[in-house]
């Protein structure tokens, strides 16, 4: 016994107790369902277990079964005892209740040769006639056929005589010899649905394998002689048609050699050789056999990949017959190496026997090899003939790929160094000398490029690249023959040098705005994180509140719509400023009046000006000319810088809102401007009035509602209409601000 066996012994006990555990906690009506459960997962891995060890044994049953009526029936050549010995064992492995064997005979009919259970009675009746019609199906599918229930099956069910009959179990599997089917052999249950499965099957199919072979050693044991000796006589025809082939190396004379014995052999009336032409058609190369007025295809034929003597070949079969116009064809393909090099065509009156087909399928093969050898002799001399233009062609693109190497890097915008294995420098592109400031004049080694906290970290990189070929980025601080620094990223690659130790290809690229890029980004996330963590803070706070004191519901409910209004305004800027960055949003650009636009802006803020005791005034300027602009992101600006001079204006205060021209930059301007009377900006907060989140002293002392990405949106805004956005400060109390924008004027 062992190791496993004693396992699972072990694991019946186990379960057997379980069992009794069960039965115990049943008894007293105090199941545990945890408990159960692993139960029955064990139960059903131990039935799992018995039933594979049952069907291991039913399946080494019946091999050991299979293995013996194997060696039974290939102990005999007679065919009737072997077929009597087929029979038996089949209706013994598979418990069938009847069963027969037929065979083909030479016209392709099935033969009734042998039978158990199945009288001649029987046979005649509209059953036997069901079990006939499958044969044949098994014999023309070269397949088996199984159905559990005939009457269900709807293979079978429409037949009339199977619902008669009440036909069930059915189970049939085709005699195969030498790759083709020689008859099939059936058994069925008349009254037992679902008596056979897949396994017995597959048995039924091995048995059927074994049972071919015995039937057709059987059958040819009686011809066995005849056909030795006609072998015999094929072979010596064959070796007189190699002799013939081999004393000349001429191609056409070796093709007319294979046509006129193809003709002998065949009894043809003629034989023509087709050759594949470069458009997959076949044309007429040689022909041998009738006179020009007989024969059956003119000089200079072609036969197209569809045609019927062609179509076949191509679809890799060895040969093909039929009849064209009243005479036999049969066509081979010559083929070497699953590759089609042309087509052998034999015509005669009456058709072309197998010893023919397998005659001229030698001949064939004969004749690919001859054509393969002019073939292989014909590119050895034009490869001769050609070689020297070829090295001529192939120097001259060498010459030309050096040509755009050097045109790639000598204008690449990336610094391109070429570093011996000591470090040394032997050559720099001129990206190099604009990057770092150097004339024609080399210096001696990399590392005066490199500041020094980044030196090992680029030594690593340029010695794994020499010792190992391994390619590498590194980023670091680069510096420049005045002594000023920047951000750069080198690239190294090993270049190889035959036995010598390898250069090393160092490509360097100025990466000083992109990690400005980087910077900003960093700034933008830290001042969206900051200003949203005021407004989530006071909302985690007031619902506290809230939840602590609800007397207060309608004074917290008021903070809590206020900061919720803000966190909404955050978000929705924050959203609506990445758009413009992204450039996704569109610019519906018409010919704008900015005296109407900024008219109906001061007087849709004329009641706010009122309300907090300030003087909003407006001066137009007719005289203007328009501006291309969108009209509401046009507006958005002016909004932004009204509101803001407003919420900065005390009271008793003024706006002044005025439109002007000025040309510079060669061309003409139109702007617009806000003034203010408020607390003005400091000197040293004017150049970051523009920037992200960006609030001054004044703003978050007077607690003046904001984010500080107004006036980044408006400059964004100015920005894409091609305008630019200007501010004008003294710092001075009472003096107030200026903002002014300025849009290039319509042509």
């Amino acid at each position: 016994m062992t190791g496993k066996d004693d396992d699972f012994e072990q694991r019946l006990i186990y379960t057997q107790r379980q069992l009794t555990l069960l039965n115990r906690q049943a008894a007293s009506r105090q199941i545990d369902p945890a408990f159960l459960d692993a139960c029955l997962s064990d139960f059903a891995g131990v039935l799992e277990r018995l039933s594979a060890e049952r069907e291991e044994k039913q399946a080494q049953a019946r091999l050991a079964m299979l293995y013996e009526v194997s060696r039974l029936i290939g102990s005999s050549l007679d065919l009737g005892t072997v077929l009597e010995q087929v029979m038996d064992s089949v209706i013994k492995l598979t418990g069938a209740e009847r069963g027969f064997v037929m065979l083909l005979d030479d016209d392709g009919e099935l033969e009734f040769r042998v039978a158990r259970n199945l009288d001649e009675e029987e046979r005649a009746s509209g059953d036997f006639a069901v079990s006939r019609t499958i044969s044949r199906r098994v014999v023309d599918q070269d397949g088996p056929i199984l159905t559990t229930n005939a009457v269900e099956d709807p293979r079978f069910a429409h037949r009339h005589s199977v619902q008669l009959h009440n036909l069930r179990s059915i189970m049939a599997a085709p005699l195969r010899a030498r790759g083709r089917p020689i008859g099939v052999v059936y058994v069925d249950n008349r009254i037992r649905e679902g008596m056979f499965d897949p396994g017995e099957l597959a048995l039924l199919e091995a048995l059927a394998h074994q049972a071919g072979v015995a039937i057709d050693n059987a059958r040819l044991f009686a011809t066995t002689d005849a056909k030795l000796q006609k072998h015999l006589e094929e072979l010596h025809r064959l070796r007189l048609i190699d002799r013939r082939l081999s004393e000349t190396l001429d191609l056409d004379a070796r093709i007319a050699i294979a046509l006129e014995w193809a003709v002998r052999l065949t009894g043809a009336r003629d034989a023509v050789l087709g050759l594949r032409n470069p458009a997959g058609a076949f044309e007429m190369y040689a022909r041998y056999g009738a006179d020009d007025a007989a024969c059956t295809f003119t000089e200079g034929a072609t036969w197209a990949p569809n045609h019927p003597l062609v179509a076949p070949l191509l679809a890799a079969a060895p040969f093909v017959t039929c009849i064209l116009d009243d005479v036999w064809h049969l066509s081979v393909a010559v083929r070497r190496e699953r590759r089609i090099m042309g087509m052998i065509v034999l015509s005669k009156p009456e058709p072309f026997d197998a010893d023919a087909e397998e005659l001229c399928t030698r001949l064939a093969d004969r004749t690919a090899v001859a054509i393969e050898s002019a073939e292989i002799h014909r590119r050895l001399v034009e490869r001769s003939a050609h070689l020297e233009d070829e090295v001529r062609q192939r120097a001259a693109e060498l010459a030309q790929a050096r040509e755009h190497i050097a045109a790639i890097v000598d204008n690449s915008p990336d610094a391109i160094l070429l570093l011996g294995a000591d470090g040394a420098v032997k050559n720099v592109n001129p990206a190099f000398r604009e990057m770092f400031g150097y004339s024609d004049a080399l210096f001696e080694h990399w590392t005066e490029l490199v500041e020094v906290e980044y030196m090992e970290r680029l030594r690593s990189a340029f010695n794994a690249a020499v010792a190992y070929g391994q390619a590498s980025r590194v980023t670091f601080i680069a510096r420049r023959k005045d002594g000023t620094v920047f951000d750069a990223e080198a690239a190294m690659a090993a270049q190889a040098r035959g036995d010598a130790a390898p250069d090393v290809v160092c490509s360097v690229r100025d990466i000083s705005a992109m990690k400005a890029a980087e910077r900003m980004k960093d700034a933008f996330v830290a001042n969206v994180s900051h200003e949203l963590r005021t407004p989530i803070t006071s909302l985690k706070v007031y619902h506290e509140l809230l939840a602590r004191r609800p007397e207060k519901m309608a004074v917290y409910i008021e903070h809590l719509q206020r900061e919720t209004e803000r966190l909404h305004r955050l978000v929705e800027d924050v959203l609506y400023l990445s758009r413009l960055d992204r450039q996704q949003i569109p610019l519906d650009m018409m010919v704008l009046d900015c005296n109407e636009l900024v008219c109906q802006y001061a007087a849709d803020r004329a009641a706010l000006a009122q309300e907090r005791k300030i003087t909003l005034t407006c001066d137009t300027n007719r005289a203007l000319p328009p501006v291309a602009a969108d009209a509401s992101l046009l507006g958005q600006v002016l909004g932004v810088i009204l509101t803001n001079a407003l919420n900065y204006t005390p009271p008793g205060g003024s706006v002044h809102v005025s439109l002007q021209s000025a040309r510079f930059d060669g061309r003409e301007w139109v702007g617009f401007e806000v003034a203010d009377t408020g607390p003005g900006i400091p000197p040293d907060e004017m150049p970051r009035v523009f920037e992200r989140f960006f609030r001054g002293q004044v703003a978050r002392e007077s607690m003046t509602p904001g984010i500080g990405l107004g006036l980044s949106i408006a400059k964004e805004i100015v920005t894409r209409h091609g305008g630019r956005i200007e501010a004008e400060s003294a710092g001075v109390p009472g003096k107030g601000a200026v903002f002014r924008v300025w849009l290039p004027a319509a042509q």
